[in-house]
This record gives structure tokens, sequence and C-alpha cells, in this order.
């Protein structure tokens, strides 16, 4: 099959991408924190009475305090790259071989056993090539045969579809 993902690459794209980019990390790596947080709430008071339940609400206010802060600047940094973003109207070419993509002066082509993971989110996918870097397809240009072919394919080549 052969089909092509055509699609304007807005600001306002750009920054739903990122928010969804960000919770996915901090799904995937902010749990375990969130586990040593309940953790040392329900062990340090325990352990050190009253002074441990101090320290373990300190280190729940830090976390959070860490996890906003680092939600504010995520979102500003793409805030900042979409107000210098151009819209670009973008042809994405699905083939048996993987997934082209334009790049400055041609084409960049990653083939499917490349793609580790495809998270669906209503407005836009992100599909990963590696563990930090993604690919944003908005969601209504994979309605359909697309979607289902491109979700097809990574499972063949051993990725996976969340």
């Amino acid at each position: 099959m052969n089909a092509e993902l055509e699609f304007e690459m807005t600001g306002a794209l750009w920054q739903a991408a990122a928010r969804r980019l960000w919770r996915h990390f901090v799904w995937q790596y902010g749990r375990w924190v969130l586990l040593a947080v309940v953790l040392a709430l329900l062990v340090f008071p325990r352990v050190a009475g009253m002074r441990g339940l101090l320290l373990a609400i300190l280190m729940a206010i830090a976390c959070a305090g860490a996890l906003a802060y680092s939600y504010r600047l995520f979102v500003r940094k793409a805030g900042a790259q979409a107000a210098e973003m151009r819209p670009a109207h973008l042809v994405y070419r699905i083939t048996d071989e993987g997934l082209h993509v334009p790049i400055t002066g041609g084409e960049a082509l990653y083939p499917w056993k490349q793609f580790r993971l495809v998270v669906r989110f209503p407005d836009v996918w992100l599909v990963f090539y590696t563990k930090m870097g993604a690919l944003y397809v908005p969601a209504d240009a994979l309605a359909g045969e697309a979607g289902e072919f491109l979700v097809r394919k990574v499972r063949e080549g051993g990725g996976r579809i969340e």
C-alpha cells in the first residue's frame, strides 16, 4: 500500500504535540517518582514520626513543583518555536519500506523496524523513531486506511502501539 499524509504543520499543532509529548514522558518516567513519593509518605512517618511526615510532605511538594516547572519550560519552549514557525505544508508518504518524511533538500526514509512506539492521542499521533525523538502527525491525517496501515507496519517491525 502507498498513501500520502498531507497536512499543515502549524504553530498550534506544534504546541499541541509538545504538550502530548511532555505528558507521555511524565507518564513514562514520572510514575516512578510518584511511587517513591507515596512510599515515602507511608514509610517516613512510621520510621521517623512527625519529622519523617514533614520530610515526606516536603518531598512531595518539591516533586510537584519540579513537575509544574518542567511543564512550563517545555510548553514555553514549544510556544517560542511555534511563534517562529511558518505554517508548512507537509506530505509524508507511507510505503511498504517505511515512512518517507520531507527534509531540507529531499526526503528521509524511516524504515518500519526503526519505529519503537506510536502513541495515539485524539488530536495528534506521536510516532517515536528513537526513545526521545518523535514525528508529529495530526490524527485527522491518519484517519482510515493510512492509520491502520501505519499501525500494522509498526507492529510488524516490532514497535508498540498505545
